[in-house]
Protein backbone atom coordinates (compact mmCIF):
# COMPACT_ATOMS: atom_id res chain seq x y z
CA UNK A 1 0.00 0.00 0.00
CA UNK A 2 2.81 2.36 0.90
CA UNK A 3 4.55 1.71 -2.43
CA UNK A 4 1.35 2.46 -4.36
CA UNK A 5 0.91 5.72 -2.44
CA UNK A 6 4.49 6.71 -3.14
CA UNK A 7 4.07 5.92 -6.83
CA UNK A 8 0.90 8.01 -7.01
CA UNK A 9 2.65 10.86 -5.24
CA UNK A 10 5.61 10.69 -7.62
CA UNK A 11 3.30 10.73 -10.66
CA UNK A 12 1.34 13.65 -9.25
CA UNK A 13 4.48 15.62 -8.52
CA UNK A 14 5.88 14.90 -11.99
CA UNK A 15 2.66 16.01 -13.66
CA UNK A 16 2.64 19.17 -11.56
CA UNK A 17 6.26 19.88 -12.48
CA UNK A 18 5.50 19.21 -16.14
CA UNK A 19 2.53 21.56 -16.14
CA UNK A 20 4.52 24.18 -14.29
CA UNK A 21 7.35 23.93 -16.80
CA UNK A 22 4.86 24.13 -19.67
CA UNK A 23 3.29 27.30 -18.26
CA UNK A 24 6.73 28.79 -17.62
CA UNK A 25 7.86 27.97 -21.15
CA UNK A 26 4.72 29.58 -22.55
CA UNK A 27 5.28 32.74 -20.51
CA UNK A 28 8.89 32.91 -21.65
CA UNK A 29 7.75 32.49 -25.27
CA UNK A 30 5.17 35.26 -24.87
CA UNK A 31 7.75 37.59 -23.35
CA UNK A 32 10.29 36.82 -26.05
CA UNK A 33 7.71 37.28 -28.80
CA UNK A 34 6.51 40.58 -27.35
CA UNK A 35 10.08 41.84 -27.28
CA UNK A 36 10.96 40.67 -30.77
CA UNK A 37 7.55 41.44 -32.31
CA UNK A 38 5.91 44.07 -30.07
CA UNK A 39 2.44 45.57 -30.51
CA UNK A 40 2.65 48.96 -32.21
CA UNK A 41 0.15 51.65 -33.17
CA UNK A 42 0.42 53.79 -36.28
CA UNK A 43 -1.62 55.79 -38.77
CA UNK A 44 -1.67 54.62 -42.37
CA UNK A 45 0.10 57.14 -44.58
CA UNK A 46 -2.49 56.79 -47.35
CA UNK A 47 -6.17 57.63 -47.03
CA UNK A 48 -8.43 54.64 -47.70
CA UNK A 49 -11.31 54.96 -50.23
CA UNK A 50 -14.81 54.56 -48.79
CA UNK A 51 -17.02 52.02 -50.55
CA UNK A 52 -20.75 52.75 -50.24
CA UNK A 53 -23.07 49.78 -50.77
CA UNK A 54 -26.70 50.45 -51.74
CA UNK A 55 -29.53 48.33 -53.11
CA UNK A 56 -30.34 48.27 -56.81
CA UNK A 57 -32.95 50.86 -57.71
CA UNK A 58 -31.57 53.48 -55.32
CA UNK A 59 -29.11 56.29 -56.00
CA UNK A 60 -27.03 58.53 -53.73
CA UNK A 61 -28.08 62.17 -54.11
CA UNK A 62 -25.44 63.86 -51.94
CA UNK A 63 -22.42 62.16 -53.50
CA UNK A 64 -20.61 65.48 -54.05
CA UNK A 65 -20.85 66.30 -50.33
CA UNK A 66 -19.59 62.96 -49.03
CA UNK A 67 -16.10 62.16 -47.84
CA UNK A 68 -14.49 59.91 -50.41
CA UNK A 69 -11.71 58.60 -48.15
CA UNK A 70 -11.05 57.86 -44.48
CA UNK A 71 -7.93 57.93 -42.31
CA UNK A 72 -7.08 54.72 -40.47
CA UNK A 73 -5.21 54.14 -37.20
CA UNK A 74 -4.00 50.54 -36.79
CA UNK A 75 -2.82 48.58 -33.75
CA UNK A 76 -0.96 45.36 -34.54
CA UNK A 77 2.35 43.54 -34.18
CA UNK A 78 5.46 44.99 -35.78
CA UNK A 79 5.61 42.13 -38.28
CA UNK A 80 2.17 43.16 -39.57
CA UNK A 81 3.23 46.80 -39.81
CA UNK A 82 6.16 45.78 -42.00
CA UNK A 83 3.86 44.27 -44.66
CA UNK A 84 0.51 46.10 -44.28
CA UNK A 85 -0.39 48.32 -47.26
CA UNK A 86 -3.44 50.45 -48.06
CA UNK A 87 -4.81 47.81 -50.45
CA UNK A 88 -5.10 45.40 -47.50
CA UNK A 89 -7.80 47.60 -45.94
CA UNK A 90 -11.37 47.99 -47.19
CA UNK A 91 -13.64 50.65 -45.68
CA UNK A 92 -17.37 50.21 -46.32
CA UNK A 93 -20.60 52.02 -45.52
CA UNK A 94 -23.33 49.42 -45.91
CA UNK A 95 -26.77 50.85 -46.73
CA UNK A 96 -28.19 47.68 -48.24
CA UNK A 97 -31.73 47.15 -47.02
CA UNK A 98 -32.22 50.85 -46.24
CA UNK A 99 -35.20 52.72 -47.78
CA UNK A 100 -35.01 56.11 -49.54
CA UNK A 101 -34.16 58.94 -47.17
CA UNK A 102 -31.27 60.20 -45.07
CA UNK A 103 -29.21 57.63 -43.19
CA UNK A 104 -26.18 57.92 -40.91
CA UNK A 105 -24.17 54.70 -41.07
CA UNK A 106 -20.90 53.60 -39.43
CA UNK A 107 -17.77 52.94 -41.44
CA UNK A 108 -16.47 49.39 -41.07
CA UNK A 109 -12.93 48.23 -41.79
CA UNK A 110 -12.00 44.83 -43.17
CA UNK A 111 -8.27 44.11 -42.93
CA UNK A 112 -6.48 41.32 -44.77
CA UNK A 113 -3.82 41.06 -42.01
CA UNK A 114 -4.23 40.15 -38.31
CA UNK A 115 -4.69 43.37 -36.31
CA UNK A 116 -5.89 43.97 -32.77
CA UNK A 117 -7.65 47.29 -33.37
CA UNK A 118 -8.60 49.68 -36.18
CA UNK A 119 -9.79 53.25 -35.64
CA UNK A 120 -11.49 55.01 -38.58
CA UNK A 121 -11.85 58.77 -39.03
CA UNK A 122 -14.55 59.77 -39.71
CA UNK A 123 -16.32 56.93 -37.94
CA UNK A 124 -19.60 57.45 -39.84
CA UNK A 125 -21.11 59.26 -42.82
CA UNK A 126 -24.58 60.56 -43.66
CA UNK A 127 -25.96 59.41 -47.01
CA UNK A 128 -29.11 60.53 -48.82
CA UNK A 129 -30.84 57.87 -50.91
CA UNK A 130 -33.51 58.32 -53.54
CA UNK A 131 -35.32 56.02 -55.93
CA UNK A 132 -33.79 55.71 -59.39
CA UNK A 133 -36.08 56.71 -62.27
CA UNK A 134 -35.89 57.10 -66.06
CA UNK A 135 -38.06 58.40 -68.88
CA UNK A 136 -38.05 59.18 -72.61
CA UNK A 137 -37.84 62.84 -73.60
CA UNK A 138 -37.80 64.74 -76.89
CA UNK A 139 -34.65 66.05 -78.57
CA UNK A 140 -34.89 69.75 -79.44
CA UNK A 141 -32.59 72.25 -81.10
CA UNK A 142 -31.12 75.12 -79.11
CA UNK A 143 -29.81 77.73 -81.54
CA UNK A 144 -26.93 79.85 -80.33
CA UNK A 145 -25.91 83.19 -81.87
CA UNK A 146 -27.24 84.40 -85.23
CA UNK A 147 -26.65 83.61 -88.87
CA UNK A 148 -24.70 86.11 -90.95
CA UNK A 149 -26.90 88.71 -92.66
CA UNK A 150 -28.62 87.37 -95.76
CA UNK A 151 -28.83 83.73 -94.62
CA UNK A 152 -31.72 81.73 -93.21
CA UNK A 153 -32.60 78.27 -91.91
CA UNK A 154 -34.64 76.14 -94.28
CA UNK A 155 -36.94 73.60 -92.66
CA UNK A 156 -36.48 72.00 -89.25
CA UNK A 157 -33.24 70.61 -87.80
CA UNK A 158 -32.83 66.85 -88.18
CA UNK A 159 -31.34 64.57 -85.53
CA UNK A 160 -30.08 61.01 -85.76
CA UNK A 161 -32.27 60.24 -82.72
CA UNK A 162 -35.48 62.06 -81.84
CA UNK A 163 -35.85 60.76 -78.28
CA UNK A 164 -33.41 59.83 -75.53
CA UNK A 165 -33.70 58.28 -72.09
CA UNK A 166 -32.71 60.32 -69.05
CA UNK A 167 -31.99 58.55 -65.75
CA UNK A 168 -31.23 59.59 -62.20
CA UNK A 169 -32.94 60.45 -58.92
CA UNK A 170 -36.71 60.53 -59.38
CA UNK A 171 -36.98 64.15 -58.21
CA UNK A 172 -34.45 65.24 -60.84
CA UNK A 173 -35.84 63.12 -63.68
CA UNK A 174 -39.30 64.55 -63.08
CA UNK A 175 -37.91 68.04 -63.77
CA UNK A 176 -36.61 67.13 -67.23
CA UNK A 177 -38.91 68.22 -70.08
CA UNK A 178 -36.53 67.66 -73.00
CA UNK A 179 -32.88 67.62 -74.02
CA UNK A 180 -31.46 70.53 -75.96
CA UNK A 181 -28.85 70.08 -78.66
CA UNK A 182 -26.82 73.31 -78.96
CA UNK A 183 -26.27 74.52 -82.54
CA UNK A 184 -23.93 77.47 -83.09
CA UNK A 185 -25.14 79.57 -86.03
CA UNK A 186 -22.34 82.14 -86.03
CA UNK A 187 -20.47 82.37 -89.37
CA UNK A 188 -22.59 79.57 -90.87
CA UNK A 189 -23.24 80.10 -94.58
CA UNK A 190 -24.05 76.56 -95.62
CA UNK A 191 -25.60 73.31 -94.36
CA UNK A 192 -24.57 72.12 -90.89
CA UNK A 193 -23.73 68.47 -90.30
CA UNK A 194 -22.30 68.17 -86.83
CA UNK A 195 -22.43 66.35 -83.50
CA UNK A 196 -23.30 67.84 -80.12
CA UNK A 197 -23.75 66.76 -76.53
CA UNK A 198 -27.40 66.86 -75.35
CA UNK A 199 -28.28 68.99 -72.32
CA UNK A 200 -31.26 67.97 -70.12
CA UNK A 201 -33.53 70.97 -69.47
CA UNK A 202 -36.73 71.71 -67.57
CA UNK A 203 -39.93 73.23 -68.97
CA UNK A 204 -38.36 76.71 -68.84
CA UNK A 205 -35.24 75.62 -70.71
CA UNK A 206 -32.98 75.66 -67.65
CA UNK A 207 -30.36 72.88 -67.42
CA UNK A 208 -31.12 70.04 -65.00
CA UNK A 209 -28.05 68.57 -63.29
CA UNK A 210 -27.72 65.20 -61.61
CA UNK A 211 -29.19 63.10 -64.44
CA UNK A 212 -27.60 61.08 -67.23
CA UNK A 213 -28.57 60.74 -70.89
CA UNK A 214 -28.25 57.36 -72.58
CA UNK A 215 -27.02 59.00 -75.80
CA UNK A 216 -23.92 61.09 -75.15
CA UNK A 217 -23.52 62.55 -78.65
CA UNK A 218 -26.32 63.37 -81.10
CA UNK A 219 -25.86 64.03 -84.80
CA UNK A 220 -27.63 67.12 -86.13
CA UNK A 221 -28.23 68.51 -89.64
CA UNK A 222 -29.48 72.00 -90.48
CA UNK A 223 -30.12 73.39 -93.97
CA UNK A 224 -28.94 76.98 -94.39
CA UNK A 225 -29.11 79.03 -97.55
CA UNK A 226 -28.86 82.60 -98.68
CA UNK A 227 -32.04 84.62 -98.76
CA UNK A 228 -33.53 85.05 -102.21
Amino acid sequence: MQSKRNLRQIVTENVAWFLGCLVLAFLIWVMATSQLNPIEQWRMSEAIPIRILVDDGLVITNQDELRQTARVLVRAQRSVRDVLVADDIIITADLRGQPPGEHTVPLVATVARPVSHVDISPSQITVELEELASKLVEVRAEFENSLPPGYEIVGDPRFDVNQVTVSGPASKVNQVAAVHVPIDLSNQRGPIDDFARPVPVDADGRPVSGVTVDTQIIGVSVDIQGEA
